[in-house]
């Protein structure tokens, strides 16, 4: 399979109205489908009643691309993958948010974990996305596609294609993973805290939650799975293995790694489903659906002549079972194997059905999600008005038709019909009444009630209304009758608004609507008397509000008061060691501005700055073998303190520190404290001295380094009262190096300590000690001229005091077992 390629998620969050339902707030109370086919076990049993669930589709969701994954439910939000989006709806079908994706369409359904829902965002990639603040808080890079993930306790399961079984934590870190051969590609199932999957080999493992491999129990010898495999579990820990072999499926029962019985059946083509009885469901490929008992035995067949059983059974409390042919056909089947109703869906379907707790079916229709469920309908009349329902019961299909009747007693009349939650009123009676009112997804509870109202003779009443001359009144006088309703529009003239309006000398003002046109309304309602009405008209004066946050103020601040064509110019004004941000202007960013002006101001206004603290880099390097940590340009907030930290490798040390391009001597770590300015920083690292100790014996060949046995080119003689010795095998064991100049006769020795350089037959050498850039020359032994360097036995010989105490050794002799100690510190 191809690797997805990871590209950056864009995050969509679009909050709009669904058409066929309108918002509320009201929830679902749905946190526990939050597994693919409902629990861990993959049992396909919902504890949820469909009994009064009718063949009519209540309502649908789109989100202009085809859905590809089981929905789960949680907290009435519906969660659901489809071709370019992680969908999310609220329980009346309005679009909480689309998450878009990028690269490959992924298949694997989302499962949620407590408040966490976890998806693939490709093939490869598993997510956790906060419902509670809407973001995603990890991520996690599969080694090749992932399948529907399985959530058991804290923990999350997953297969991958390449055959591995994962166990991450809630934080998306990885807790373990363990091979179980060639992947089928099925989510796992858990059952008696026990992990069990199968592979394409026909296997079945059993994984505790420690990722140990407990067993694996072989369904099928000498064949591949063919056309694919699924396993659930009973509520008694049954395990169910539906497999294919070449030619026909078979169902295997297993417990206790034993097989309690098989039955064969067509190719197996979904999902298989187990009722709290242990009784098994199972779809085929001839689109027939059987019912097999617990002791394996065939209670009956349902045969739909209609394709393939191409979703996976559900089950409900009630005994329902749902499955979806290939031809696109929803059939629900009673718990006896009869046809209950059928549905013909507009497209494919791969998606077993899912209930919610009020009994809700969700059906994936490919390109829209079909909601079936139905209306609870409860009316009332009263002592003064009998009411009639037709037909009466207590549930109603959708576009199922109602009729009402309304016979009010005298000396009363019917007014009108009022319906609850969506306050709407119907004036007909009788009224006939279509159950469409799709405010929510789920069982929506209809409450109408029958108003009525008592006979009466007709009055009419004289309303007037004047102002203080700055407005127009419109109508200024009115005549009306009882109970009715009239409202007045009141309309300033430029620069002007209401302050205030009375009814019959009482400020009604907050009952008073002010309109984008600039006017205001206000509404006499069931009015029984004489009114008279006085608006008060004044000139405006606008208002602008000019805050600071922290870090700096803006002059003039507080509520400022402005004439019409008045200007005001704001000056924002940042603390020592802040800066401005950002300046918003009525909620809106103007950007960084240091002044800003409201010029021939015609409205109010808010003006706030926004300050932050000023920002500073330090640069960290490091010369040499080490690390300093941070490193790089680091960013810091003014006042704030950074720490560094110097890390030499192995065998080296911190040999200065620089600040500023000023040394401050080895360090292990540096603080900037109350910073106000860029830094830089700079640690030096050499290497650690090296002690070597040699030991060498007069006449013998044989001589040790730390211990380490080594051989000279020639044994060490004494002559003239000092040791020669063939030196080369000791320079080089501290890590210096020799040369012959066969011209002059001369040696040239060199270590990181001097250079010296010796002559054959001559008493006197020139030494160059490291660093000082002066070459002195030396006598071999002040006290004894006829010390020089020989060639004894075609081998050259040194004297090695000399050498030795001018490399920066110290050279002890032991006359009692004539042998020479010589200590170097490199």
């Amino acid at each position: 399979m191809k690797k997805s390629i990871v590209c950056f998620i864009i995050f969509v969050l679009l909050f709009i109205l669904f058409p066929h339902f309108s918002p509320a707030k009201s929830q679902l109370s749905d946190a526990s489908c939050n597994n693919f086919l409902f629990d861990e076990r993959h049992s396909g049993f919902y504890p949820f009643s469909t009994e009064f669930v009718s063949g009519v589709p209540k309502g649908k969701l789109n989100v202009g691309s085809p859905f590809t994954s089981v929905l789960v439910l949680n907290n009435g939000y519906i969660f659901v993958n489809s071709a370019s989006y992680l969908c999310i709806f609220d329980n009346y079908g309005g679009i909480v948010s689309l998450i878009k994706r990028s690269g490959e369409i992924p298949y694997a359904s989302p499962v949620i974990l407590n408040n966490l829902l976890i998806f693939t965002m490709t093939n490869t990639i598993l997510a956790g996305y906060d419902i509670v603040h809407k973001n995603i808080v990890w991520r996690f890079f599969g080694d090749s596609r992932i399948n529907t993930p399985l959530v058991y306790g804290n923990n999350i399961y997953f297969l991958t294609e390449k055959g591995y079984l994962y166990a991450l934590d809630s934080y998306g870190k990885l807790i373990w993973k363990v091979f179980v051969d060639m992947s089928t590609l099925k989510t796992p199932i858990i059952s008696n805290s026990l992990i069990y999957t199968l592979n394409d080999l026909g296997s079945l493992y059993s994984i505790d939650t420690n990722g140990k491999v407990v067993w694996e129990f072989p369904l099928l010898t000498n064949q591949l799975v063919r056309h694919g495999a699924y396993l659930l579990a009973s509520k008694d820990n049954m395990l169910f293995a539906a497999v294919n072999g070449k030619n026909e499926g078979t169902l295997f029962a297993i417990k206790d790694k034993k097989v309690v019985f098989t039955y064969k059946t067509g190719l197996i083509s979904s999902n298989p489903a187990v009722d709290e009885l242990g009784n098994v469901y199972i779809g085929d490929a001839d689109g027939k659906v059987y019912a097999i008992n617990s002791a394996g035995k065939l209670l009956w067949s349902f045969t739909t002549n209609n394709g393939s059983i191409q979703s996976g059974c559900t089950i409900s409390s009630d005994g329902t079972i749902f499955a979806v042919t290939s031809q696109n056909t929803l059939y629900a089947i009673t718990k006896n194997g009869q046809l209950r109703w059928k549905y013909n869906l507009p497209s494919e379907t791969f998606s077993p059905v899912v209930i919610a707790n009020d009994g809700t079916l969700f059906v994936n229709a490919r390109d829209e999600l079909y909601v079936f469920n139905d209306y609870i309908l409860s009316v009332e009349g009263s002592s003064s008005c009998d009411v009639t329902l037709e037909p009466k019961k207590s549930h109603y299909a959708p576009n199922e038709i109602i009729k009402l009747t309304a016979k009010p007693k005298l000396p009363f009349s019917f007014l009108y019909w009022k319906s609850s939650p969506d306050e709407q009123i119907y004036k007909d009676n009788p009224l006939y009444l279509t159950m469409n009112m799709n405010k929510k997804i789920g069982r929506e509870e209809i409450h109408i009630k029958a108003v009525v109202s008592l006979l009466a003779p007709i009055y009419k009443y004289n309303i007037e209304a004047s102002s203080n001359g700055y407005g127009k009144i419109t109508p200024e006088k009115a005549t009306v009758v009882m109970g009715d309703s009239l409202t007045f529009t009141f309309q300033p003239i430029e620069f002007y608004t209401v302050k205030d309006v009375l009814l019959d000398g009482i400020s009604v003002i907050n009952s008073v609507t002010q309109l984008d046109n600039g006017s205001f309304t206000y509404t006499l309602s069931n009015i029984n008397q004489d009114h008279k009405i006085y608006v008060k008209f004044e000139k405006l004066n606008y208002c602008i509000v000019a805050k600071a946050g922290e870090g700096g103020k803006i002059v003039p601040s507080g509520i400022i008061t402005l004439n019409p064509h008045e200007s005001v110019i704001f000056t924002i004004i940042p603390d020592f060691g802040y800066e401005v941000k950002d300046v918003l202007v009525d909620g809106k960013s103007v950007g960084k501005e240091f002044t800003h002006g409201f010029l021939n101001v015609l409205g109010n206004h808010t003006i706030t700055a926004e300050f932050q603290k000023q920002t500073f880099i330090i640069e960290a390097n490091s010369v040499g073998p080490g690390n300093i940590e941070p490193v790089g340009k680091i960013r810091v907030y003014y006042g704030d303190s950074k720490t560094f930290n110097f890390i030499p490798n192995e065998g080296m040390k911190v040999a200065d520190v620089n600040v500023d391009n000023i040394s401050i001597g080895p360090q292990t770590s540096y603080t900037f404290t109350k910073i106000s300015t860029n830094h830089k920083i700079t640690v030096f690292f050499e290497r650690k001295p090296i002690e070597y100790k040699i030991i060498l014996k007069i006449g013998e060949e044989g001589f040790s380094v730390n211990g380490v046995v080594k051989k000279l080119d020639s044994p060490p003689v004494i002559k003239n009262g000092r040791t020669l010795v063939a030196i080369r095998p000791i320079i080089e064991s501290i890590g210096g190096t020799i040369s012959w100049n066969a011209n002059n006769r001369s040696v040239y020795i060199e270590t990181d300590f001097a250079v010296i350089t010796l002559w054959i037959g001559k008493p006197n050498a020139t030494v160059e000690i490291r660093g000082t850039g002066i070459s002195e020359i030396k006598p071999i032994d002040p006290d004894n001229p006829k010390v020089v360097p020989e060639i004894i036995n075609s081998r050259t010989m040194l004297p090695l005091r000399f050498i030795s105490e001018n490399l920066g050794g110290k050279v002890d002799w032991d006359p009692i077992n004539k042998t020479i100690t010589i200590v170097f510190v490199l």
